[in-house]
């Protein structure tokens, strides 16, 4: 999950670098939808992360707890 995290975050810097294009050329509609889309791609990365953590750390002690 950290590696998906990861790329989500690099998707957001390329398509936050599509919306200031967009801005530099005056196509506002564009513009904030590529920077509505940034936010978005942002948050799901987030998510996408703080599951994986929970899954390692709860699901991990579980298996250790198991395992003795």
């Amino acid at each position: 999950s950290m590696a998906l995290a990861t790329t989500m975050f690099a998707m957001h810097k390329f398509v936050e670098q599509l919306s200031e294009l967009n801005r530099m050329t005056r196509c506002t509609d564009q513009h904030e939808m590529y920077a509505w889309l940034s936010k978005m791609i942002t948050g799901s990365g987030n998510f996408i992360a703080q599951q994986g953590e929970l899954f390692k750390t709860f699901l991990g002690s579980d298996l250790k707890y198991h395992l003795l």
